[in-house]
């Protein structure tokens, strides 16, 4: 590729212009190119580069890594790395041409991507105490890294399917993932694409989800608008498991791009990991729980052998009353008690 910084046109072989998924245009300006084919949050750092390649004083060199938009809604990272060539007029030094390549660097990017997210999923998340809280943990590192939106739901001992945590990269959609929720709960009656993961306890890859699929696993029209809203390109389903069972499934989805067999393994580790400290924290309940109630009996324990003495001393009626009284306002709490004896 290359940009004149005359005409301020950049023109492409056939390698990157189909990289970049220009049709037969072999060459457009800067500013098409920038507007049309860069990510937003790149393309001032592209301009910036491409000015200190075109700075008479520098020493010409350009090279970055930034994300290609396509037309078909795909995103690409190229690294692209270029030389100015100078010219000199008058005795003046002229940016004129910047010649270069890109690389497509896609796969390294995303497996970058997956080594970050697991990183977010270690320690923290095993040692996390809450269940809600870690399954929330996972979905909100899993839309930083690898999807665009990420649910959990859980199996509850009726039978019945809550919904336990939702993220989505885009702030914005996160409330039409909430009117999903709330307009068509999970229900396990009804085909979704995670009832087979809920099922067989195997992970499901949906590389792409046309429309027809889209309709099929979806209630109503209704449903199916909201969940191309979202961004239904592609998905991934992964249960959720204990030693005791599958108790919920993990959904991550992309409006984006295809996901891949390696970004399924992925997902299949933050299912385990996210599996694991859901595990940890109902034991950490469950403990909790027999701890709790361990102390209520060792202090009804004490209760009642400190009334069975009392009574053992008492020597009349006001006194069995007296005691009575007293360890049953200190057994419960409360604040007065009031004992009635009937005359025979």
């Amino acid at each position: 590729w290359a940009w004149d910084v005359q005409t301020d046109v950049a023109s492409f072989d056939d390698r990157v212009r189909e990289l970049l998924g220009l049709s037969d245009e072999k060459a457009r300006s800067r500013a098409s190119i920038i507007e049309s084919r860069i990510h937003p949050d790149d393309r001032d750092r592209l301009n910036e580069g491409l000015m200190r390649a075109a700075d008479p004083d520098g020493d010409g060199r350009f090279q970055g890594e930034y994300r290609i938009e396509r037309p078909d809604g795909t995103e690409r990272w190229i690294l692209a790395l270029a030389r100015m060539h100078f010219s000199t007029e008058g005795g003046e030094r002229r940016a004129a041409q910047l010649i270069g390549t890109a690389l497509d660097i896609t796969d390294r990017k995303r497996a970058e991507a997956r080594q970050r997210l697991l990183a977010k999923l270690g320690a923290e998340l095993l040692v996390s105490a809450d269940e809600d809280g870690a399954l929330q943990h996972l979905a909100d590192a899993a839309v930083a890294e690898l999807a665009d939106w990420a649910i959990a739901d859980v199996l509850e001992e009726d039978g019945t399917v809550r919904r336990a945590a939702m993220a989505h990269a885009e702030p914005a959609k996160l409330a039409v993932m909430r009117e999903l929720a709330e307009r068509y709960p999970p229900d396990p009656e009804h085909p979704t694409l995670g009832r087979e993961a809920l099922a067989t306890g195997r992970p499901q890859l949906y590389a792409e989800l046309d429309d027809a699929f889209i309709s099929a696993a979806m209630r109503d029209a209704e449903h199916a608008r909201l969940g191309r809203t979202i961004g239904m390109r592609s998905a991934m389903m992964v249960p959720l498991q204990t030693r005791q069972g599958v108790f919920g499934v993990a959904a991550f989805g992309s409006g984006r791009r295809p996901f891949t067999a390696d970004d399924l393994l992925v997902a299949e580790e933050i299912g385990r990991r996210a599996s694991l400290a859901v595990e940890n924290a109902r034991l950490v309940a469950e403990a909790k729980r027999a701890q709790d109630a361990a102390e209520r009996a060792a202090s009804r324990t004490a209760r009642l052998q400190a009334l069975s003495a009392a009574l053992a001393s008492a020597l009349t009626p006001n006194d069995v009353v007296t005691a009575s009284v007293r360890e049953a306002i200190a057994a419960i709490g409360a604040d007065a008690a009031l004992l009635v004896l009937l005359d025979p």
